[in-house]
């Protein structure tokens, strides 16, 4: 995993104030793994706000925005604005913009044409693509952003993925360690006769699932709990900061 998707439709951003954006975006930044890269979502019905938002996330630490269609009906599925309204955030953000075609969404599906158009501005720097459209890949620097076709994806060019879908695994392999512990040791206990004996060949991919699920449930535990404990520790150091700071300029 590279980095990080912080605040966008998955992580409910545009229900969320500006204020509370801000604060996710820090405390997403001040929790990040080093050399993680860090991608805000950016949902905005306008220009200046669109554009507002990205520069507070470059001043939060990210590296980059996702900037969504906004939802404009007929008026967004025009190809010269859809161009004006992107180019015109790109130009006043501080940091690279990628541009989220999310039809199912949005109700707005960008052309192939307007995304050829829009990778020459300088500040683009490519499409998370949720159409499901693999053909839209070419020419266009993408990463494929639907669980859908996404092998077919990469191997059309795509430069990787953002997949809500990871965020689920941990907790999946939760479930599938004792769901593989319970066939283990119903393999052992069902009775057996000379047609059907109990063999290595049949067991061992059960105990080496097993096995692999624990060793991931083990250190994807490991790895939150250290995180959510850093991120605890820095939130108490801030507030500590805050309060001191204040005590001390009390007259």
């Amino acid at each position: 995993m590279s980095g990080y998707g912080v605040g966008g439709v998955s992580g409910e951003g545009a229900l969320l104030s500006v204020e509370e954006n801000r604060e996710l975006w820090q405390l997403a930044a001040a929790a990040a793994g080093p050399g993680k890269t860090l991608i805000a979502g950016i949902d905005a019905t306008g220009v200046h706000a669109a554009a507002r938002l990205a520069n507070q996330a470059a001043e939060s630490g990210f590296h980059a925005v996702l900037v969504e269609t906004p939802h404009g009906g007929k008026l967004m599925a025009r190809t010269g604005t859809q161009l004006l309204y992107f180019r015109s955030v790109a130009d006043r953000s501080n940091i690279p913009v990628l541009i989220a075609n999310r039809p199912e969404v949005t109700g707005v599906n960008l052309s192939s044409e307007s995304m050829q158009a829009l990778s020459a501005h300088p500040n683009i720097a490519g499409f998370v693509e949720h159409s499901g459209d693999v053909a839209k890949i070419k020419g266009v620097p993408v990463l494929w952003g639907s669980e859908e076709a996404l092998w077919n994806s990469l191997q059309s060019g795509a430069s990787g993925a953002v997949l809500a879908f990871a965020n689920v695994v941990l907790a999946g392999a939760q479930f599938g360690e004792p769901i593989l512990f319970g066939r283990v040791i119903d393999a052992l206990a069902r009775p057996r006769d000379a047609a059907h004996p109990l063999t290595f060949a049949t067991l061992t991919p059960l105990v080496g699932a097993w096995v692999g699920f624990g060793l991931l449930s083990l250190a994807g535990g490991v790895a939150v709990s250290y995180k959510a404990d850093l991120r605890s520790h820095r939130a108490r150091l801030a507030v500590l900061a805050s309060y001191f700071s204040h005590v001390l300029s009390l007259p």
